[in-house]
């Protein structure tokens, strides 16, 4: 617009001066080359309105140089200043950023399942228990003759007194003439020895009239009561009134028979010489005493005695004595014809007590017994339905005792005993047993012993009850005695009568008979499986930064292969069928829902085809070791766990014999996939590494200043920290500011931050804090971190901030996704920096208006002297201050140039603009033409503080003009020759 204006003057000149000199043309010329040239930084453009001033006749020529908007309208509009509602200005800068995480390895390892020994199965555990004849005892009479013949033998009985008189006759001479006289001394006579001679006979008879057949003869008859007594009677000797007297018994003599044993004589001076008793010189005491002895008949042998069927025994028994006795009296003739007695008595009374006899042989009667068999086949399983032949294992047997009795001295020499024994079972053979009766004979002299009999089996035909359990065997067992002898034998009666209650005692037992095999058919038969158990081990290297597990996810299920197969199954079973067959599966190891119960067991209850096995496979996808964890030992995990395996299958209706099943075997195995573990929970320590990140302000240029200092009392960083991982991170934060790549060392921040962790592994879960010198800056729903040399960071503008992070994992229970590739966190930061116009506030705005040399050399070759003219229009409440340094095309300064100082800009407000005009000299120094090498001017707006505005917030709306012009103040000279 201006160009055209100048044109339009141009025109007006020259056609108002048609006749001017050469010397306007030129002029006019040297007007429009100034208008057509700009600068190189293109601050001066003619589209924008060129304002030139020709005074014609005045004393100055102005020509544009800069002229702009600063600041607030321009340049703050750049997007790192945010608006607050009140106008305020803050420098806002936001960024995001990502911070990979190494991770854990993820672990793959292998479960190898230990191998199982194949389980045998036998027909004792699918059939009946262990069973037992309950123990059979008969007994019946062993009838032995009565042979006491003692009532029938007439006894040995003796009382018989013996009487001898004595009559005393006296010589007359030996009396005295006045023997009758009382007053006359008496004469004392001695009477002569009298002498009792005697021998004499006792009989004695015993006998048997007629003997009983068994009895051949009586040897020995044995007394009771078997005393004899012999007593000297003197008691009539008293009635002799002698003055003494002197008894001798010179001699006694009993002669007992040769069959006659007798012993023990007791009184003064006996003996017994053979079978003789005899008395010798005894004198007998002077008082009127019986004198009394005893001897003993022990037994009467009578083998010797003919005995043809009865017993006719007598004997006599001699006997003899010689007496003798004298004494005094002074009374003969009181003598004279007076007889007295000596009485021998000679008693027994004997009883026999026992016989020793010889018998014949003796006939026992036959005799027979029987008991009933009622015995039961125990809990055998209810999936029998039938059972006929049972075979049972080696060694079942019977045994039959039959006791021997006490019948010595006698013995059997003929004779047997027929045991019939139960039909339904089945012996080995034997010497005497008849296969087919089950008739055992027994002859006598193998009679009284154990006699064992093996068991082969039992036919039991019979149908179990619908509930099953037990089948009754019923039989009888008998035996008959035939025949039986006694043998001729020397016996006491009183043994005999021992024998009176003898019994045979027969006892049948076995022992516990276990089945071979049995012909069954069967409703369902079960076969217990034995018990087994197989150990998982592991011992496998996780990490290092792993101690101790908790949880572990399988990256996906793992198929886990439980696997049966059979052998030796008889070929008309099809299948068999699992009854609550149960595998206990360690508590740590989880599986698909559903797999297993509340107790980690799996249960099977179903069939398969024996031709294809059993495979049952389960998904694990999940180890959990409870609330303790597994702690692991240089990051080992090690396992040592056991599967238990215990339950039975079956098979259902069939005929077979039991010993089909004998040699069945069922393999069990087990495979496991390859583990990899995914999600895990546990106590980490992983090393993770420092973070270091810039934080570019990108600031306006005019903010770099070196001699830029904002004073900053309220900054705010705000930090959202993302994370996705399974564990809470402390974080050490030092922040420092760089200018120019230096670190400004007195503005260093430290802090610390604690990082939540996820919520939702892989989903971060954001932990916001801010850090603000002041609580009441940081927004709500920040956690305010109070850092209070936070302005320091800020007050000195850096171009970039390093933040500087130290992670560290905090807490003992955490989540690591260890299929994660890499793991992240996300940081959001956004700066804040309040502009206002502090206490430390201050304020330097450059600018560089090169590229002019053309156009000011095309004025200076017509003058020495030119002014600079500069208009401010200023809103910003400050005194600010111009400074213009002259600059050579390298941009360096001119030193030769001299610019007059220049006078201060008036401050203005948010409402009111303040103009200010200055008029600056530039010259150069005398002789140094230094003009020429003009190209422009560095250009310095700087403001300080004052008490008027300390405190103060910059706004949007505040800026300052510039408006620089050139001026001629002494006009043009113009040679117009030229």
């Amino acid at each position: 617009m201006e160009q055209r204006k100048a044109e339009q003057i141009l025109m007006m000149m020259n056609f108002m001066c048609v006749r001017l000199s050469k010397l306007c043309l030129n002029l006019a010329l040297f007007f429009v080359l100034c208008t057509t040239t700009s600068c190189i930084q293109n601050d001066y453009d003619l589209s924008k309105g060129l304002n030139i001033e020709i005074i014609v006749g005045g004393d100055s020529l102005s020509l544009p140089l800069w002229k702009d908007s600063i600041l607030l309208n321009s340049v703050l509009s750049d997007t790192s200043i945010f608006k607050t509602l009140d106008g305020d200005l803050s420098i806002v800068r936001k960024d995001s950023m990502t911070v990979k995480v190494d991770t854990i390895k993820s672990v793959v390892f292998n479960l190898t399942p230990p191998k199982i020994d194949s389980v045998e199965l036998s027909f004792t555990s699918v059939t009946f228990n262990p069973f037992r004849l309950s123990p059979i005892n008969l007994s019946s009479p062993l009838p032995i003759p009565n042979l006491d013949v003692r009532r029938s033998i007439l006894p040995i009985s003796n009382s018989n007194d013996y009487t001898y008189p004595i009559t005393f006759t006296v010589d007359p001479q030996l009396l005295p003439v006045n023997a009758r006289k009382r007053n006359k001394k008496a004469t004392v006579v001695e009477i002569d020895t009298i002498t009792i001679a005697s021998d004499s006979v006792i009989s004695q008879s015993i006998s048997l009239d007629s003997y009983p057949l068994q009895l051949k003869k009586v040897n020995t008859i044995f007394l009771s009561n078997n005393l004899v007594h012999v007593v000297f009677d003197r008691t009539k000797m008293k009635d002799l009134n002698l003055l003494d007297r002197t008894e001798k018994l010179e001699l006694f003599r009993i002669d007992f028979p040769s069959e006659y044993r007798i012993s023990n004589p007791i009184g003064p001076n006996c003996r017994i010489e053979g079978n003789s008793f005899i008395i010798e010189n005894v004198f007998l005491a002077k008082q009127n005493e019986n004198a009394e002895y005893t001897l003993q008949v022990d037994h009467i042998d009578l083998s010797n005695t003919l005995q043809t069927n009865y017993l006719d025994f007598k004997r006599d028994i001699p006997y003899s004595f010689i007496y003798k006795f004298r004494g005094t009296t002074d009374d003969p003739q009181s003598l004279v014809g007076k007889q007295i007695e000596m009485i021998i008595d000679v008693t027994s009374a004997p009883i026999i007590s026992d016989l020793a006899l010889e018998t014949n042989t003796i006939k026992v009667d036959d005799n027979v017994g029987s008991s009933h068999i009622h015995t039961f086949i125990m809990n055998a399983p209810k999936e029998i339905l039938s059972i006929g032949d049972v075979t049972f294992k080696n060694g079942a047997y019977l045994d039959i005792l039959i006791s021997k009795p006490d019948i010595s001295p006698f013995l059997f020499n003929a004779g047997y005993c027929d045991i019939q024994l139960p039909k339904a079972f089945h012996f080995k053979r034997r010497l005497n047993l008849d296969p087919i009766t089950n008739v055992y004979r027994i002859p006598y002299s193998q009679l009284f012993q154990t006699h064992r009999l093996y068991l082969l089996g039992v036919s039991i035909n019979q149908t179990f009850p619908d509930s099953g359990g037990e089948v009754y065997i019923d039989d009888d067992v008998k035996y008959s005695i035939s025949g039986f002898q006694l043998a001729p034998a020397n016996i006491r009666t009183s043994r005999v009568e021992l024998m009176n209650n003898l019994s045979y005692n027969f006892s049948f037992s076995t022992n516990s008979i276990e089945t071979e095999n049995a012909n069954i058919t069967t409703k369902e038969t079960t076969l217990e499986i034995p018990d087994r158990e197989m150990v998982i081990s592991l011992h496998r290297f996780v990490s290092n930064e792993v101690e101790k597990l908790y949880k572990a996810d399988m990256a996906a299920p793992v198929k886990l292969e439980l696997r049966f197969d059979l052998s030796g199954v008889p070929s008309n079973i099809d299948s068999l069928f699992f009854r609550n067959y149960t595998i206990k599966m360690p508590s740590f190891l989880r599986f698909k829902e559903g797999s297993t119960n509340s107790n980690n067991e799996i249960i099977l209850n179903r069939g398969f085809k024996v031709k294809e096995g059993f495979t049952k496979i389960v998904e694990l996808v999940q180890l959990d070791f409870g609330t303790e964890g597994n702690t692991l030992v240089d990051g080992y995990l090690d396992l040592d766990e056991t599967v238990g395996f215990s339950g039975s299958v079956y098979i259902k209706q069939t005929n077979m014999n039991s010993s089909e099943l004998s040699n069945i075997k069922v393999i069990p195995s087990v495979n496991v996939e390859l583990v990899k573990l995914g999600l895990v929970e546990g106590k980490f320590n992983p090393k993770l590494s420092a973070i270091k990140q810039k934080i570019n302000l990108d600031l306006p240029s005019y903010l770099l200043n070196d001699s830029v200092k904002l004073d900053i009392s309220n900054p705010v960083i705000l930090v959202d920290a993302g994370n996705p991982m399974g564990f809470p991170v402390n974080v050490d934060v030092q922040m420092s500011p760089r200018r120019n790549g230096a670190i400004l060392s007195n503005a260093i921040i430290n802090t610390n931050v604690l990082i939540a962790c996820a919520q939702i592994l892989g989903i971060p879960t954001w932990t916001k804090f801010g850090l603000a010198v002041n609580v009441d800056e940081v927004p709500g729903d920040y956690q305010p971190l109070v850092v209070p040399s936070l302005a320091n960071l800020l007050t000195t503008i850096p171009d970039e901030i390093e933040m500087a992070m130290t992670p560290t994992v905090v807490a003992d229970h955490h989540k690591v996704d260890l299929l994660a590739q890499q793991n992240s966190m996300f940081m959001k930061y956004e700066v804040r920096i309040p502009m206002k116009f502090g206490a430390n506030f201050r304020f330097s705005y450059n600018k560089s208006i090169i590229g002019q040399k053309d156009k000011l050399n095309r004025l200076l070759q017509y003058t020495k002297k030119i002014n600079i003219a500069a208009t401010i229009g200023n809103t910003i409440p400050l005194t600010l201050k111009l400074e213009l340094v002259p600059l050579d095309t390298q941009g360096k300064v001119l030193k030769d140039i001299t610019i007059s100082n220049i006078e201060k800009i008036k401050a203005g407000n948010t409402n009111f603009e303040s103009q200010t005009k200055l008029v600056v000299d530039v010259f150069e120094k005398e002789g140094s033409n230094a003009l020429i090498n003009l190209d422009g001017f560095k250009v310095t707006v700087s403001a300080n503080r004052d008490a008027t505005t300390a405190g103060l917030a910059i706004k949007q709306t505040q800026y300052f003009k510039l408006d620089l012009k050139v001026l001629v103040p002494e006009g043009l000279k113009v040679d117009l020759n030229k």
